[in-house]
């Protein structure tokens, strides 16, 4: 009898859970699934991106533009260099980057918010453009005095960065910060034709092709002025430049530019018509198809695309039903 309930019990205590295990044994989600559970949805990820263009616009930027990077405390920040609070920075990526990524938001979303942002770093940078045209890696607002003491400090302890040691006070095309410049302003003279942008465009094109040698380069600056005879060698700036893809930054910017604007020898006053503006089809939506560029014309015109979205080469100007 003691042995039979010795056994029985056992047997019973184990009867009873395994259908109670068996019940309270969670479902184990697949991976797909923890990830489609982690991702935020839209009104998050909008709410977050207008809180951060609200931080960089009201607390970061300065006259709308940006430099690098900064300390939490906003007590330093730095392009390429140590930069002043004074200072915005063109070189990427600073302001012209900054303005290309608000631009892609309101592209996205069709909020007011990332256009005007975008306006201000465009702004900014129009304030810093040479006199003949371009410009150099960074804009000081307080001034030719600033910029000196700049440069007599900061800039003449920059070693291995003779392009920071001596300020020649023209235009460079040096890491590309002019080039990303004009494509800022080419993309906002795109949107609605504003008039400051679409003459900002076109002394963008004159400087370009001003710059240009006979043989077809580019140098590293332009106009050359004021030479800087380094260690006893001759001032290189003059000299054509393959350094950051100089030549096909140029080039890419000038077919966009005859795209949008058309033959700058055949303008026919400064003010433009509406055949001018050849890639700006009313009612269309520009997107990628299948590796090329289309204009569809289903979808919502508020976050009207642009040729510029699609690309930068050979596919602007493909245009396809969807």
């Amino acid at each position: 009898m003691a042995i039979r309930q010795a056994i029985a019990l056992p047997l019973l205590i184990l009867a009873c859970w395994l259908p109670m295990a068996h019940a309270q044994t969670p479902e184990v989600p697949s991976a797909t699934a923890r990830i489609r559970a982690a991702q935020p949805n839209a009104a998050t990820i909008r709410a977050t991106m207008q809180r951060a263009t609200r931080f960089m616009t009201d607390k970061v930027a300065t006259h709308g533009g940006y430099v690098w990077s900064y300390l939490p405390d906003m007590s330093r920040r730095w392009g390429e260099l140590e930069a002043t609070p004074t200072m915005i920075w063109v070189q990427p990526p600073g302001t012209a980057t900054m303005g290309h990524l608000f631009l892609d938001a309101w592209h996205a979303t069709g909020e007011a918010q990332y256009y005007d942002a975008a306006a201000a770093a465009t702004d900014a940078l129009l304030q810093g453009e040479k006199p003949k045209g371009g410009w150099h890696y960074f804009i000081d607002f307080a001034g030719p005095e600033a910029t000196a003491r700049w440069y007599a400090t900061i800039g003449r302890n920059a070693w291995r960065m003779e392009e920071f040691q001596h300020d020649w006070g023209n235009a460079t095309f040096d890491d590309m910060g002019t080039g990303e410049t004009m494509q800022l302003i080419l993309r906002m003279a795109e949107i609605d034709k504003d008039p400051r942008y679409l003459a900002a465009a076109r002394r963008s094109v004159d400087f370009v092709l001003a710059s240009q040698y006979d043989t077809g380069g580019w140098p590293q600056r332009w106009p050359q002025q004021n030479p800087y005879v380094h260690h006893g060698m001759a001032d290189y700036t003059g000299y054509i430049t393959f350094n950051d893809d100089v030549a096909r930054q140029n080039i890419d910017f000038l077919r966009l530019a005859y795209k949008l604007l058309g033959d700058p020898s055949n303008r026919g006053g400064q003010e433009q018509t509406s055949g001018d503006w050849r890639l700006s089809r009313p009612g269309c939506r520009w997107r990628r198809c299948g590796g090329r560029c289309c204009c569809g014309t289903s979808g919502i015109r508020r976050a009207r695309r642009t040729a510029w979205e699609c690309s930068s080469g050979a596919c602007i100007g493909a245009h396809a039903s969807s």
